[in-house]
């Protein structure tokens, strides 16, 4: 397997309390090269707040504390490996690794004796699920569309899967497998005119609708134009900054904000998250 992920772990706590040790953690796969998480520069496998890609492995590689004579050496060989924080992990709903699609609704399960699927509210995240390519179709594309999961002691609608988790998983499979969303939107055409939902997702701004409004920590309302964001009456806590002043910035390709409205948005943009 090829290594294409490393991250460290451990050391000083910014709470305070006990110092633990540093901890190199390699990840490790052969796939890849035909992943369309990887090709955004994202991985189940990396990090550990997720769940892990079943086709990747992981290693750990336990160092040591600050106090220690190889702690220094051990922390530079990981930090200057080419591997090093490559990877984030994702939060899409769809991707899609050789000929496996990867579901990752949180609600979506397979019954291992009779290979159906079904939507189900269960304690705590339900795991990826794997489908083969000519498993994934217009029937089960509907079944995740199509759910109404509720809450196991109230027996109430989950409202965040319809209004957030379904339109994401369709403008994924719009945006990236355009021939499968075509087919099931040609057999249930109410699902063409959904309206898409990228409230609270983080997009790029530099491929957000030119005269976006986006709004700062201090309140300022900056304007896209062009390749800059503009704000007309800047001002800030600072002494310098309290006279109302005309401020621009340009854009650079790492310049992120959390969308707050649909208008924001065109065919074009593209997310962080």
């Amino acid at each position: 397997m090829n290594k294409i992920n490393v991250n460290l772990y451990g050391g000083k706590s910014i709470f305070g309390g006990r110092e633990q040790p540093l901890e190199a953690e390699i990840t490790y796969c052969d796939k890849y090269e035909t992943c369309s998480f990887y090709k955004k520069n994202k991985c189940f496998s990396a990090g550990r707040w997720k769940q892990n890609c079943k086709y990747g492995e992981k290693q750990i590689i336990h160092g040591y504390t600050s106090r220690a004579k190889g702690y220094d050496n051990f922390k530079s060989q990981y930090k200057e490996d080419k591997c090093y924080n490559k990877l984030d992990e994702p939060n899409n709903i769809i991707g899609k690794i050789d000929n496996v699609f990867v579901i990752n609704t949180g609600y979506l399960y397979e019954n291992k004796e009779t290979g159906e699927y079904y939507i189900d509210t269960k304690f705590g995240k339900s795991p990826l699920i794997y489908v083969q390519e000519q498993k994934f179709t217009n029937d089960l594309i509907k079944i995740i569309c199509g759910a109404k999961p509720k809450t196991i002691f109230d027996n109430v609608e989950i409202k965040k899967y319809q209004q957030e988790i379904v339109p994401r998983f369709l403008y994924e499979l719009k945006t990236e497998f355009t021939d499968k969303y075509n087919a099931f939107v040609a057999e249930y055409p109410e699902y063409k005119e959904k309206q898409l939902n990228f409230v609270g997702r983080t997009a790029y701004i530099k491929t957000l609708n030119n005269g976006t409004e986006i709004l700062d920590c201090h309140n300022n309302i900056w304007r896209i134009e062009n390749d800059e964001i503009v704000c007309y009456k800047w001002k800030t806590w600072l002494p310098f900054g309290r006279t109302p002043t005309e401020t621009r910035i340009k854009i650079t390709d790492d310049m992120t904000y959390k969308i707050t409205d649909n208008k924001q948005v065109n065919e074009n943009t593209e997310f962080e998250d």
